[in-house]
């Protein structure tokens, strides 16, 4: 394994072309949208919690590319263990704008009846967990839902991300050895500066790779290479994406030019599919305040 982060959004069409030779415009269209929508949710959330309508927010910012390259690469049947910057998968795995939304105000249409502050969404059907308040827990939790599927035998894998100060915690390490020791076929995504999370993987005996996390490509293969490799093999990779500078660049910056070389994407569309997503997040934004939040009753159900 290199050091150096692997890209694939790397400046000469023709060579993404042949790194993703199968990627099809109908797959990396939704990819830019995701990502937009995360940027334009991140704008809405902070101007919310500064008026002090949201007293907890977490920007996506750069680390919103290893969240939706993640979890497109998956399949539908396949567990996603979130962290704060996360929403663009929740989308991914099939979660509305309007929920987003909802969750992040604790409105009465919130899937979690606003028991849990913002950036901490679940979708069930989506098999998208609600993210742990403890660092790493998610990936047990990954390790573990992956040890169960194995041995229900089923063909589906679990997948955490995490930042990099997850790596540093006992949670972390148990895990991996605990993935090691029974065969989970589970990914390990962590995202960050540098963190020695590829070397500890492979010290323990797992799979490891270093991408570059703010390259949406580049996490989209690496994560659609360990999945297969985790089914085939019962072995979990550890992706390592690294995100140096700036953590509130936009990672459309990358894969916009590529889209255009391919005819997917221009200013035009650009603008409309911004102004869309704008007046649905403006509308639900709206309908939250509207519905107020769930009945006190609520926090005896389920």
């Amino acid at each position: 394994m290199t050091d150096a982060p692997v890209q694939v959004l790397v400046g000469d069409p023709e060579e993404t072309d042949r790194l993703l030779p199968e990627v099809r415009d109908r797959d990396l269209v939704p990819l830019y949208e995701a990502l937009t929508l995360a940027r334009l949710i991140d704008t809405h959330g902070e101007r919310l919690q500064q008026a002090g309508e949201l007293g907890f927010w977490v920007p996506s910012g750069v680390a919103a590319a290893a969240s939706v390259g993640a979890a497109a690469a998956l399949d539908e049947a396949d567990w996603f263990f979130p962290s704060l910057r996360d929403v663009a998968a929740f989308v991914v795995r099939g979660g509305s704008v309007e929920k987003v939304v909802a969750q992040m105000l604790g409105s009465a249409d919130d899937l979690v009846k606003g028991r849990q502050v913002a950036n901490h969404g679940s979708l069930p059907d989506g098999r998208f967990v609600s993210v742990s308040a403890s660092l790493a827990a998610q990936v047990q939790h990954a390790i573990g839902t992956s040890m169960a599927m194995r041995l229900r035998g089923a063909s589906t894998v679990g997948l955490a991300i995490t930042g990099s100060g997850s790596v540093e915690q006992a949670a972390f390490t148990s895990a991996l050895e605990t993935a090691a020791r029974h065969g989970a076929p589970a990914i390990v995504v962590v995202r960050g500066p540098e963190s020695g999370a590829a070397r500890r993987a492979e010290a323990i005996g797992l799979a490891a790779t270093i991408v570059d996390g703010g390259d949406v490509l580049a996490v989209y293969r690496a994560t659609g290479v360990a999945r297969e490799r985790a089914l085939a093999d019962h072995m979990t990779t550890v992706i390592e994406a690294r995100i140096e500078g700036d953590r509130d660049a936009d990672p459309r910056t990358l894969l916009r030019p590529y889209l255009e070389y391919r005819g997917a994407w221009d200013p035009g569309r650009e603008e409309a599919v911004v102004d869309r997503l704008e007046s649905r997040i403006v509308a639900a934004i709206a309908a939250a305040r509207s519905v107020g939040p769930p009945p006190l009753d609520s926090i005896f159900d389920d």
